[in-house]
């Protein structure tokens, strides 16, 4: 009768200990994920360069776009990734003129190719047998501002590149704003140029 009292003692502090190591083996891969640092994934402006004729203004940005597992899963999965690239540009007069433009990365799988397309209204998609290849294309920023006939002189151009989560489906919104795997954001970058004047 002692032995069967002392086995019975043992049994939950066994189960006790199996369950805990349950659950660091289910958390650990999760904590990792926590603290890995955002190098591996991310969006970086690295240059920024503009020039001007007939009153319409060039900008071509290079960025290194780096996306997550997460990420590249969802897009796997179907999943549209929407890049948006937020301008604002500051004449030496003050007024800011803010403007935006999207990119949108999509997985084909019938072709098993990458489709991007851009933000201009006569830009056909372009298609890409690697994702790699997809991201190097988004990398290559081209747009063009601006109607007026004036040279702008001296001005400020500030550039912010992002993977627009409020696009993505509605069940994945919360998670996404909730997780580091989605936050792809360059930051504001800015530059000061002069044409003309």
């Amino acid at each position: 009768m002692a032995f069967s009292t002392r086995a019975s003692a043992k049994r939950p502090e066994r189960r006790t200990r199996l369950s805990a190591m349950a659950v660091l083996a289910i958390a650990l891969p999760w904590l990792q994920a926590c603290g890995q640092s955002n190098d591996a994934f991310g969006i970086q402006l690295d240059s920024i360069d503009t020039s001007q004729r007939a009153g319409m203004l060039t900008i071509n940005a290079r960025q290194d776009v780096r996306l997550s597992e997460d990420a590249r899963r969802a897009l796997r999965h179907g999943v549209p990734l929407r890049f948006r690239v937020d301008l604002a540009l500051e004449p030496g007069s003050g007024s800011v003129e803010r403007q935006w433009f999207v990119y949108e990365v999509r997985y084909l799988p019938l072709s098993d190719h990458y489709q991007l397309s851009g933000p201009l209204s006569g830009d056909m998609p372009r298609t890409f047998p690697r994702l790699r290849h997809a991201l190097a294309a988004l990398g290559e920023i081209d747009l063009r501002v601006g109607e007026a006939g004036e040279d702008l002189g001296a001005y400020r151009l500030s550039l912010r590149s992002r993977l627009d989560r409020s696009a993505l489906p509605g069940p994945m919104q919360l998670p996404a704003f909730l997780s580091s795997q989605w936050r792809l954001d360059s930051g504001w970058v800015s530059e000061e140029f002069n044409h003309g004047g």
